[in-house]
């Protein structure tokens, strides 16, 4: 690493004895010291595993078990291999807890070059990148039970029984559609909190790198507060309902209290002090079946919120068939030599035919065997040129044709499995290194080694 000729004090101090991310770890960076000068550039080179993301993330303070000292001066930023991106507009993205500036941030567009692409996009700038009843059967025969107990104990008390049941279906509609409400909205502001969660988990080492922990943090506070909002207001409408069931089963004892006395005063009817004693009892017992038979009902009605954002899911567009029928399937050979022909081919990725086309009118051919190098700017198309050969997105207009054969007549599965891609950003699924290499077991260990040493020698 050449040592910078330059007398002004460097930005950047590092004298690193030893450095690891656990203690008594394997892993360590051992005797690393250089100095950086504002206007240096300085490449850290080495193989896989050699540490040059641990040497950049001990600068940011990420790695704490190390010996020696490192100084940084000045303002510094950490660009992390794969970039990350939280979920909000592009220009939060930018600003990144900042303060906004109108002429820093125009400027910082046109250096990046990206008011091109905020044309292209909708919204521009402020775009958004970046988630009981068998129970109740059962009670329903108890109220019948004691309904019919008490009119037959009782039969004028029929009359405050049906003005309680109207004072309780009354207050259950208005329990019932502020409670399904309410549980929509918690259901919409908890999703942002395990959201934003989520994102700061994934960039939490560019967020330290930055400063902006007060700033995420603000951020979490503010969705979690929606979301207490909403949980509040839900334990206050429950109490709400709960003291007018109470009052309404106040009224309902009362009245058949009142009628009790009238009829024994009168003499319309000799009650007895235990049938009348009876009469109240059953009234209560009556009344609490009504409110929990109630309540259930309301419970019931506002989880189906939940089988509602299920049944969204169920009415989304679904790929073309995986597998077609036995004899429209290809040779087994197939793609026996590669030939890659578009003919006259447009495609958009949403099924909205409103929407404008991602490709327009491409026709080319790929011979088998050739390199063929596809070139342009953010949003020309490049990845959605690959995205269609593997039927990803919707072909409005031309044929994809490899080896004569048009892949829209083959099946999903016959496509994508004879088709391989090397992602931008690859990704690792939860298993062994040997699952992520072949995860559906179609090849032996000898061909599983041979293809490492060819990429690795």
């Amino acid at each position: 690493m050449p040592e910078s000729t330059s007398t002004i004090s460097p930005s950047v101090v590092c004298n690193l004895e030893r450095a690891q991310w656990e203690k008594n770890a394997s892993f360590s960076l051992d005797s690393i010291a250089f100095d950086a000068h504002p206007g240096d550039l300085i490449c850290v080179v080495g193989p896989v595993g050699a540490g040059k993301s641990s040497l950049l993330q001990t600068l940011t303070g990420e790695i704490a078990f190390f010996d020696g000292h490192v100084r940084l001066h000045g303002s510094f930023c950490y660009v992390p291999q794969e970039s990350w991106i939280f979920s909000s507009t592009i220009k939060n993205n930018i600003l990144f807890g900042k303060d906004y500036d109108s002429q820093l941030f125009q400027r910082v567009v046109q250096a990046t070059a990206l008011d091109s692409d905020f044309a292209q996009l909708p919204h521009g700038e402020n775009t958004l990148v970046g988630d009981q009843g068998a129970m109740l059967s059962g009670c329903l025969f108890q109220v019948f039970g004691v309904v019919a107990l008490v009119v037959w104990l009782h039969p004028w008390s029929i009359v405050p029984a049906l003005i309680s049941a109207g004072g309780l279906l009354f207050v259950r509609y208005r329990f019932a559609s502020t409670s399904r409400d309410l549980k929509r909205l918690e259901g919409i502001t908890r999703s942002p909190v395990y959201s934003h969660l989520t994102s700061t988990i994934h960039g939490l080492k560019v967020v330290r790198s930055y400063r902006a922990e007060d700033v995420w943090s603000t951020k979490f506070l503010a969705h979690l507060d929606n979301n207490t909002r909403a949980n509040h207001l839900i334990i206050a409408t429950n109490r709400w309902a709960a003291v007018r069931f109470d009052w309404v089963a106040l009224m309902f004892v009362g009245l058949v209290t009142l009628l009790a006395m009238i009829l024994r005063v009168t003499e319309y009817h000799n009650f007895s002090p235990a049938e009348i004693a009876l009469v109240l009892s059953y009234s209560l017992s009556l009344m609490v079946l009504l409110q929990w038979t109630i309540r259930q009902s309301v419970v019931i009605e506002t989880q189906m919120t939940s089988v509602e954002r299920v049944l969204d899911y169920c009415s989304l567009d679904q790929e073309p068939p995986a597998q077609v029928p036995h004899d429209c399937r290809p040779p087994a050979s197939w793609p026996s030599h590669g030939e890659i022909v578009f003919d006259n081919v447009s495609m958009r990725h949403s099924t909205e035919i409103y929407l404008p086309l991602d490709l327009r009118h491409i026709s080319m051919t790929i011979r088998a065997s050739e390199k063929v190098g596809i070139v342009g700017r953010t949003g020309a198309g490049k990845s959605s040129l690959i995205q269609t050969l593997f039927r990803m997105g919707t072909l409005v207009d031309g044929k994809i044709k490899i080896d004569n054969i048009d892949i829209t007549s083959v099946g999903l599965d016959d496509v994508r499995r004879c088709i391989s891609i090397i992602p931008q950003d690859p990704v690792l699924f939860t298993g062994t290194m040997r699952s992520n290499l072949d995860p559906f077991g179609d090849y032996s260990d000898e061909e599983i080694w041979h293809a490492l040493e060819q990429v690795f020698c």
